[in-house]
């Protein structure tokens, strides 16, 4: 696996293009959603439905919103995957990320990877981060009120 199969994987290969929709999910991985046409055989026509794939963002700089190009994992990461023992049939994450076509918000060269596991909440750093404690709502009895009860 040198870096010409590389090259010659990623001149032959099929590339996607979508847009990212969730992240923040998993570390290093985006949901991109991408249109693709379904044949309806009572209709006998073609409608247009969401596709949605996990991508490996190998930088972790991704926003919501941002169109990109993704394919399938060029040899040698795929090699790299196998050992650690994330194929295919064990990993919902098939594709790795290309190139990034229209960046939303701001550019790609200002973004850094994001921080995980920090005290003020899940993902430190990500637009429109706002810690919120968690309260979850019981009724008691018919004729009660509603009491709201932090979650520890």
């Amino acid at each position: 696996m040198t870096a010409a199969d590389d090259a010659a994987f990623l001149a032959t290969s099929p590339q996607l293009t979508g847009h990212v929709t969730r992240v923040g999910t998993m570390r290093k991985t985006v949901r991109v959603s991408r249109r693709i046409q379904v044949w309806d055989k009572v209709l006998h026509k073609n409608w247009k439905k969401t596709a949605h794939d996990l991508v490996h963002d190998p930088q972790d700089i991704l926003n919501e919103g941002d169109v990109i190009t993704y394919g399938p994992f060029p040899p040698s990461m795929h090699a790299a995957r196998e050992q650690r023992g994330q194929t295919e049939t064990d990993s919902r994450v098939r594709y790795v990320l290309r190139e990034v076509v229209t960046p939303f918000g701001s550019p790609v060269e200002e973004r850094s990877s994001r921080l995980v596991g920090s005290p003020e909440g899940r993902w430190r750093g990500t637009p429109g981060h706002v810690p919120v404690q968690k309260v979850v709502s019981r009724t008691r009895g018919k004729d009660k009120g509603r009491v709201d009860v932090p979650l520890r």
